[in-house]
């Protein structure tokens, strides 16, 4: 395979590697298409539910809101609606062979492994077994918004994730599929980024861009 990477400008010798969760680790849209699926009888089209959901960052108001109308009871308004996709998404998220392939290499690199992902840490942590990637990261090395009062794209989640990794922030290479939240927010900290494209992720940004995961470690070999 040769590798699509552009903007492989880094300054600094890469000292760790960290990541994102929704559409870094896994793909969202195609666990959120596949909970849909089980919700529904009758065939619902998934792309009126990305736009909806803006891949995790729409306010969850209208998110729950928008299930409610469609689906009733699994999507029943308030609370247990907030509930019931808190347990039954993960369930729909699924391991990316790919993805653990990479995690794999790196590891075995003796590279360390960071996660900084905004939501819920019981959420998070949730669909982060359920890709199959928990046993990567160190406790210490996994922060979730929830749990560090901080969301991304501020700069002090990326400075404090930097510190449990023990490097400076320019030693870093974060991985993300979103160029504001991801990218910019590394940036901003200091950290050398990567940025996964997904599909309705628009925008430049500054450092590196790869076209799927298994590109990664051949990104590291040439700045090696």
């Amino acid at each position: 395979m040769v590798a699509n990477i552009s903007g492989l400008r880094f300054g600094f010798p890469i000292r760790a590697v960290a990541f994102d969760l929704d559409d870094t680790l896994f793909d969202r849209r195609m666990a959120l298409a596949r909970l849909l699926d089980e919700w529904s009888s009758s065939a619902v089209n998934p792309e009126d539910a990305w736009k909806v959901d803006q891949d995790g960052q729409a306010p969850r108001e209208e998110f729950f809101g928008w299930l409610a109308s469609r689906f009733g009871g699994p999507g029943g308004n308030g609370p247990s609606s907030a509930r019931h996709f808190q347990r039954a998404f993960p369930l729909h998220v699924t391991p990316d062979p790919a993805v653990l392939h990479v995690l794999d290499r790196l590891r075995e690199s003796g590279l360390p492994l960071g996660l900084l992902s905004n939501g819920s840490p019981g959420m998070q942590m949730a669909k982060l077994r359920a890709c199959g990637a928990a046993g990567y990261f160190d406790k210490c090395c996994r922060l979730f918004s929830g749990g560090i009062q901080l969301e991304k794209p501020d700069p002090r989640a990326f400075l404090l994730l930097a510190s449990r990794l023990d490097c400076r922030p320019g030693e870093i290479l974060f991985v993300g599929d979103d160029p504001v939240r991801d990218i910019a927010g590394a940036a901003a900290a200091g950290m050398m980024t990567c940025r996964l494209k997904r599909p309705g992720r628009t925008g430049d940004c500054e450092g590196a861009t790869i076209e799927s995961m298994a590109e990664l470690p051949m990104l590291l070999a040439a700045h090696a």
